[in-house]
């Protein structure tokens, strides 16, 4: 990561049941943000900068639910990437 660079983390998310979790950028940005994915794939997207040179640690907070995916479910996490958002001149 270098400090002032746009990223964009970008994925495809779906379950068996509806739930939401968050994607934390640790070590760096420190953003949090907030998925809901339901039970059809799509490709979700989000921008952010990075606030130092620092290593990016990307976590999925996934755990236990409560409500209504408290129930035994799958949850599905593919094509995950992250690329660097060029400025145009």
């Amino acid at each position: 990561m270098t400090a002032g660079q746009t990223y964009e983390l970008s994925f495809k998310a779906w379950s068996t049941v509806e739930r939401d979790f968050i994607v934390e950028l640790s070590n760096n940005s420190g953003a949090q943000f907030q998925f809901a994915p339901s039970v059809t794939s799509e490709v979700y997207k989000v921008q952010f900068t990075a606030t130092s040179n620092s290593p990016l640690k990307l976590n999925f907070l996934i755990g236990a639910g409560t409500g209504t995916f408290a129930v035994p479910h799958s949850l599905y996490l593919v094509d995950i990437t992250i690329i660097e958002i060029k400025e145009e001149d």
